[in-house]
């Protein structure tokens, strides 16, 4: 007979299904002085607005309904701002990206998707690329065409999907590569990069894979920085998922199959309050 005390009461409301970051926090410190930038995010809908604890920035972003951005925007203060609008097509694929910096520039991404890549150009701007993604949705190419160099970006994963190595190379000795190697223990990798860059960390996933705890340390600077969010789903907005009944309690705890009010549990972390009467 399974029991739950603990987390009986705060679960009468219907779990929320949509995972949502609530809180963002950066420390970050160089040269013995710490700094610590805390992001607050409020969520209204499918828009979450936010703004930092300094007032160096706010604004807002809304998703749809597969948990895509389709607006962005960011004011930095001082007239400084960023606007990204997104489209993308039937197949929620990204066909066009719009980043307006306070009026003042525009810069236009266009996509054209072949199976699993992405191939963009961007209007009026000799930039170009593609990006490659596996069969999970990661990237596992991502190429750059700056209007003469270039740059290559590799990823690779374990059997368990699992990124286990980054590898970035650039043309004609423009620029130094580097590689960054993860190893995994549980639920934190730990990396190392080398070549044109160095530098040394952590991140720590949930059960769900999201991304709890980030720590870097590049020899001058260490950074930290944390995440909270509002529920405990795999995706970012997991409105359609279906979920399956692991048991039925009453309001004791007890696993019951009796009628009256009962709080049924999923395997997707959400709870249902019902009131049997058959």
């Amino acid at each position: 007979m399974k029991k739950i005390i603990l987390f009986l009461f705060p679960l009468f409301i219907y779990a929320q299904p949509d995972c949502m970051m609530t809180l963002y926090t950066l420390e970050s410190t160089t040269d013995g002085v710490t700094t610590t930038t805390i992001t607050t995010y409020t969520w209204d809908g499918l828009t979450s607005s936010f703004t930092t604890n300094d007032n160096s920035s706010s604004g807002y972003i809304t998703y749809n309904t597969n948990g895509d951005v389709v607006e962005q925007f960011t004011d930095y203060g001082g007239g400084s701002t960023i606007q990204v609008n997104n489209q993308y097509n039937s197949y929620n694929q990204l066909t066009q990206a719009i980043y307006n910096s306070g009026g003042i520039s525009e810069s236009i991404y266009n996509y054209t998707w072949d199976g699993l890549t992405s191939s963009w150009t961007v209007l009026n701007n000799p930039l170009s690329g593609y990006t490659t993604y596996n069969t999970n949705g990661d990237i596992v190419e991502n190429f750059i065409d700056y209007g003469g160099p270039t740059s290559t970006q590799i990823y690779q994963y374990d059997s368990d999907n699992r990124l286990i190595q980054t590898a970035v190379t650039y043309s004609d000795d423009w620029m130094p590569g580097w590689v960054t190697n993860y190893t995994w223990d549980g639920l934190t990798a730990n990396f190392v990069t080398s070549g044109g860059m160095t530098y040394s960390g952590y991140q720590i996933m949930n059960v769900n894979d999201y991304i709890v705890e980030l720590y870097s340390n590049t020899g001058t600077t260490e950074s930290t920085s944390t995440y909270e969010y509002n529920c405990n789903t795999s995706t970012l907005l997991d409105l359609n998922k279906s979920k399956t009944l692991l048991f039925t309690i009453n309001l004791i705890g007890q696993e019951t199959v009796q009628k009256g009010f009962n709080i049924e549990i999923y395997d997707d972390g959400s709870v249902e309050k019902k009131y049997v009467i058959k």
